[in-house]
């Protein structure tokens, strides 16, 4: 019973951390913690199969084997990804993959510029997150716009509640002085609702 307890648990704790890695709107002001945390969640399915080996029915535990092993793997070959990604923050102290360029303030709120890399296969992106501080260090955020191609983007508040978003320097054009893809967006009072 100690093992199904502790497993769903750890279950709940994995299924909400991942989700909130992929879409969810919870992320730290530091790259490391973010990246810290998601190596805890990834890590879980493993602790849960070693965990079944406490098991006493052959069974059983060949049946959760069965069910967690491969979500297992799946999660270790994106913990080693992870890894890797938290090896190059701790050497440049931000992440290269989405690295914060700067912000504008919009009423208790902010629209931030994130500059994303791919790597060797992709150009540069820039994303424009929504975000707002709950507690100190932790922020809530929605993706509102993005632009593909650009090197640097432009976030111009209309009000408190609308902003125009641009990319200001896209990849391949260097000299260009004007503004290219210019987007309103309306901005939700509490980020997410």
């Amino acid at each position: 019973m100690r093992f199904l307890r502790w497993s769903v648990i750890l279950l709940v704790v994995h299924v909400l951390g991942y989700a909130n890695w992929w879409y969810g709107p919870f992320r730290t002001s530091s790259p490391f913690v973010n990246y810290v945390v998601m190596i805890v969640v990834l890590s879980l399915p493993m602790v849960i199969l070693v965990l079944s080996f406490g098991v006493r029915r052959l069974a059983l535990r060949v049946v959760i084997g069965l069910i967690a092993l491969p979500w297992a793997l799946w999660c270790a070959i994106s913990l080693l990804g992870a890894a890797i990604s938290l090896g190059d923050i701790v050497r440049t102290g931000s992440d290269p993959s989405c690295e914060y360029l700067h912000s504008t303030q919009t009423g208790s709120s902010r629209v931030s510029v994130y500059r994303t890399n791919g790597g060797a296969t992709t150009d540069y992106g820039v994303v424009f997150r929504h975000e707002r501080t709950i507690l100190p260090g932790l922020r809530v955020m929605r993706e509102i716009d993005g632009f593909y191609h650009c090197y640097d983007g432009g976030a111009e508040p209309n009000n408190e509640v609308a902003v125009s978003l641009s990319c200001t320097q896209p990849t391949g054009d260097p000299g260009r002085v004007t503004p290219l893809g210019v987007t309103n967006v309306q901005l939700k009072p509490y980020v997410v609702f």
